[in-house]
This record gives structure tokens, sequence and C-alpha cells, in this order.
């Protein structure tokens, strides 16, 4: 047992102090802003908290009563739980519920290494590489702060994929790991909507891999038998959304009548904001335009629930996102305290310096699709390319899946569900495929891979203070505020 805690931090000559350093610490600056951001501030924060205390009540919340009806219970079930004892205060619970996404990046890290490990064993280049592009990720830092199901689905992504590759790559098709893997498509589903989209990805991957190895009627039948028990296990809360609002797929904003490309206007696709991502990338700035928004808000705090900052000196509430921005519109009235002026400069400076991490990852992306191709034109192939053709595919199809609900649930005049925090399930698989592109070129220069190196760590201290969260209670905590928070 304990060998198998330490192999992923080991390389071929035993423990890795670098690789178990950048685990810690992003772990650790995970853990901080699980103790410092306050709760009641992220992308419809009371919405997802009403939830909580809804289901506390041993019921599901209506409509009337919550935008997020809709969302399926795993994140709330433990909060939910905790508060119906009438033991605990509501602030304690909801600190639990944070913490708890602590636990899941620790868990998604740790099995993201294994997964290195299992396509490259004890490449450590490989594992220190993958972390590295998730530490530097601010969206990273943002999602695991916030009570939603985001962190449930990236850490069951993970395992999934961790499941899937000893089943099908690697031959252990014990009935418990066809269960487990059974269990954990259940959970995605009843973690957040977008687990749907992890799916297609493990079909896909069993049917390539099945044909490749002869065994596609065989694989075909397991992958059916874990399909059958996630269905036991996440079927019966849309089976409670048919009965009560007459759809599986119930949602507080109205689909287009088709889909079609037309149900979003051109500057959708084609908008690249108007040279504002490296000046002022703040909400409404790029109104519904994709990739720019998509692009400020993994690298900054585009919809201002993190590091754009406001507070109510009268009150001592905090004030974030469309209510902030609400505010400003009117001009900076006396009684709000804000680190605008300078952090929207700043989030804009980190925009272009994001430059250079950002063409890694799109290279680790392309070449992953890359792995893919060989996988459909190749009979036998080495897990190596297996393992990167099957991120691609978590990474592919998740996107495509998110693309469809942005055109099939337009919203022109807001654009408000184009947040990278939707999609943080591909990260650690984008993580993995960048990851491969340092490992790649470590074999081919070690001194282009330690200039690339440098540079991320260049870019990782520019960009630290985006890393935590400015939204905290400092007067609860008795900590002075650090002069770099302030400004920005």
């Amino acid at each position: 047992m304990k060998k198998y805690f330490i192999t992923p931090f080991q390389n071929e000559n035993g423990l890795s102090i670098p690789l178990l350093s950048v685990f810690l610490l992003l772990n650790l600056i995970v853990l901080l802003n699980a103790l410092i951001h306050v709760p009641y501030v992220g992308y419809d924060a009371w919405e997802h908290i009403k939830y909580i205390e809804i289901l506390s009540e041993w019921r599901f919340p209506t409509l009337a009563e919550t935008g997020e009806f809709f969302s399926p219970p795993l994140p709330y079930i433990i909060p939910a739980l905790l508060y119906a004892t009438g033991k605990l205060d509501l602030n304690l619970v909801l600190k639990i519920a944070q913490f708890s996404n602590f636990l899941l990046s620790v868990g998604l890290t740790f099995y993201l290494l294994r997964i290195c490990d299992l396509i490259l064993p004890n490449n450590w280049v490989l594992k220190f590489s993958t972390l590295i592009f998730i530490a530097i990720s601010p969206v990273f830092y943002k999602s695991f702060a916030f009570i939603r199901g985001e962190p449930q689905i990236v850490f069951l992504a993970v395992l999934i994929m961790y499941q899937s590759l000893l089943i099908f790559e690697f031959g252990d098709d014990r009935k418990s790991r066809i269960v487990g893997l059974g269990v954990l498509l259940g959970l995605s589903a009843l973690a957040r909507q977008w687990g749907f989209f992890l799916f297609p990805a493990v079909g896909i991957f069993v049917l390539i891999a099945g044909f490749r190895k002869k065994l596609l009627f065989s694989y075909i039948l397991k992958f059916s038998s874990a399909v059958g028990i996630s269905f036991l296990v996440g079927s019966w809360f849309y089976l409670h959304l048919k009965a009560d609002y007459g759809t599986f797929t119930a949602f507080n904003r109205k689909p287009g009548e088709t889909f079609s490309l037309a149900n979003q206007p051109q500057e959708f696709y084609t908008g690249q904001g108007w040279g504002l991502l490296f000046r002022t990338p703040f909400r409404e700035v790029f109104l519904n335009q994709f990739v720019p928004t998509l692009y400020a808000d993994y690298w900054g705090d585009y919809w201002a629930y993190f590091n754009a900052y406001g507070r109510n000196l009268e009150t001592n509430e905090f004030l974030g996102g469309r209510l902030l921005l609400h505010h400003l519109k009117k001009g900076t009235p006396d009684w709000l305290e804000t680190n605008i002026p300078a952090v929207i400069s700043y989030l804009g400076k980190v925009n272009l310096v994001a430059v250079f991490p950002s063409l890694l990852l799109m290279f680790g992306v392309l070449g992953s699709g890359v792995y893919l191709l060989r996988s459909l034109s190749t009979k036998t192939i080495s897990p190596e390319t297996a393992g990167f053709a099957f991120a691609a595919l978590m990474m592919f199809i998740s996107i495509s899946g998110y693309l469809w609900f942005l055109i099939q649930y337009p919203k022109p005049t807001k654009g408000d569900t184009i947040k990278a925090t939707y999609m943080v399930q591909t990260m650690p698989f984008v993580a993995l495929a960048a990851g491969n592109v340092l490992r790649v070129i470590s074999q081919k220069s070690t001194f282009v891979f330690c200039t690339i190196l440098l540079g991320l760590g260049v870019v990782f201290v520019f960009i630290f203070p985006v890393l935590i969260s400015n939204y905290v209670f400092w007067e609860q905590l008795a900590i002075p505020i650090p002069e770099i928070f302030i400004h920005y």
C-alpha cells in the first residue's frame, strides 16, 4: 500500500523532489483558497447555497426557489447532510464543502500521475510537466474555490480514464473494475450534466481498443455493463426532472427552436476582443465572443468573482460579478472598496504573458490529435499512443459538447454561459497533452527544455496574485491584507 502512494512521485532513481514539490505547491494553493475564499462569492453562488439549504430539508429545490433546480445533487449532498443535523452553522458547512474540493484536487492530481505511469512508466518529465500546466492555470484554483459540481467532474473524469485504461488497454477486466467504472460514470452524471460528455469519449476509446485487439464484442459487453450500472447509479435524478418538469434536460433557460449555428451571431464565432484582451479584460467587454471570453476567464477573472474585488464598507458585504459592475457603471461610490482600476490593467498583462503557455497547451492539444489519428490507422500501438489518444477524446468530445450547449442555449445579450470553469474537466487532459510536448522537447534538447521551464517559472511568478482569491474575510481571520493583493 505504501508503494502504491509513493510510486507516482518517483523517477528511475527514486523519489523526485521537484515533482513532489509541484504537487504539494499546487494543492496547497487550492487549500489556501478553500480556507480564505468567501463561499458566497462565485458563479451563481447564492443559488448553489440555496440548493444545499433546501436539500437539507430532504427535498429537491423547485424552479421558483433556485435557478440551479436542474443541477444534480452530488456536490450538495454532504454539506446538506451536515446542515440537516442542526449542529453546524451554515458558514462552517460551506467551508467544509470548500475543503472537500481540496481533497478532490489532491485525488485527481495523484491519479493523473498514475495515468502518466501507465502510459510512460517512471517518466518524471511527463509527470512534472503535466502538473506544471495545472499549477500555472488560474481557472483551476478559481473553480476549486467555488461550491459547485465542476470539481467533482474533474476528479471523476481522471478516475474514469484511469479505470478505463486498466480495463481496456491493460486487460485488468475484473468485475470490480467494471463495476467501479460504472459507478464513476453514474456519479459523473450526478455531479453536473457535463459528465455526460465523458460517456461517448470512453465508448469510442473502447471501440478503438476492442477493434485493434480483436476483442470488440467482449469490450462492448463490458462497457455496456458499466453503462448499465451507471444508469442505476445516476438515472433517478433525471427521472425526477422528467416527472416534475417534463424533460430529462430541464434548464433555467429556453433552448433554440432547432440546433443551428445561426442561433449565435457571427461575433460569437469570429470576435477577437477588439484589442481589449490585453488591456481591460472585464465582464461585458467581449460581449458573447467565445474565444476572448474563454481565454480571459481561463487566465484571469473576466466575470469578477475571484480577483476583481468589491466590498460594501458600510455593511462589510462582498460585491462581485454583475452586482459589482452595476455599481461601477454609475462611478465608484464612497462606500465601495474595490481594486478594479488596478486589477483590470494587471489582468490584461496576465493575458499577454499567458500567450506563451497557451501556445504550449495548443501544441499539446494538436499533438494529442495526432495520437488519436494514429490509434485509428495503426493495428498495433503502444500504451503511450493509446493514452494520449484517450486524452484527446476526453478533450475533443467535452469541448464539442460544450459548444453544442452554447449554440443550443444562446444568450447573445449576455454570453454569460461562456465560462472556462464549465470546461475545467478537460484541464487534466490538456495538461497531460502539453506535458507530453515538453517531454518530447526534453529528449531532443535539454537546453530548450530548461529554457521553456524557466519561461513557465517566470510566468508563474508574474501571475501568482491571480491564483489567490481577493474575496477574503480578512477581519475575521485577523490577517492584514498584503500590499500585493490590494493592488492586484
